[in-house]
């Protein structure tokens, strides 16, 4: 945005915010679609547990971000978890923008087992079986073990740019790996979304 464009109905100007919100601020109006075309585009790391085709509301606002971003002439490379198609809703037509560049990365956790649809008495028996191997495993939540193919692939992906990550819990491991690629690359600016 340019100097002396406001920011929103509270007439802040994103030019006169310190610089470490003036990043968290412009995303914040994308999101809203107030969307006004950068004089230099950026390249955004989207790290996103839940992405299409993971078809329920934790993926929708990710994959509006990351499409209205994509609009504005940013570069957005999403790292996700490999989904199984999961039903008539997955909101895969909008993730697809040729400046959106998605990575699916194993988890290191059954989770396309969890979330397929399966008969009643099927899905108790699955349920039973996945609370038995996360007390066994000491499992918290889906991403703990995440980091495996997560840090080397933000590494790789960080090399060539990106200078804004995002990431989104839950699961809020997510958030923990977010927090060590910041400790590894000091440079970049990080935003977290808890939700």
């Amino acid at each position: 945005p340019t100097r002396g464009a406001p920011l929103g109905k509270e007439g802040a100007l994103v030019a006169d915010l310190p610089p470490e919100h003036r990043i968290s601020a412009r995303l914040c109006r994308f999101s809203r679609c107030a969307l006004e075309k950068p004089a230099v585009p950026a390249a955004v790391l989207l790290l996103s547990f839940r992405y299409p085709p993971y078809s329920r509301v934790g993926a929708y606002r990710w994959t509006k971000l990351s499409h209205n971003l994509a609009e504005l002439g940013h570069r957005v490379h999403v790292l996700t978890v490999d989904w199984p198609a999961m039903g008539e809703t997955d909101w895969l037509a909008e993730a697809r923008h040729p400046r959106i560049e998605i990575e699916r990365l194993p988890s290191g956790y059954p989770h396309a087992l969890k979330y397929r649809a399966l008969p009643r008495f099927v899905g108790l028996a699955r349920s039973a079986g996945l609370r038995l191997l996360n007390r066994g495993l000491g499992v918290m939540d889906e991403a703990e073990r995440w980091d495996r193919a997560l840090l080397p692939a933000a590494a790789r992906v960080l090399a060539r740019g990106p200078r804004v990550v995002i990431a989104t819990g839950a699961p809020y491991n997510s958030n923990y790996w977010a927090g060590v690629i910041k400790q590894r690359h000091p440079e970049v600016r990080l935003i977290q979304a808890f939700r």
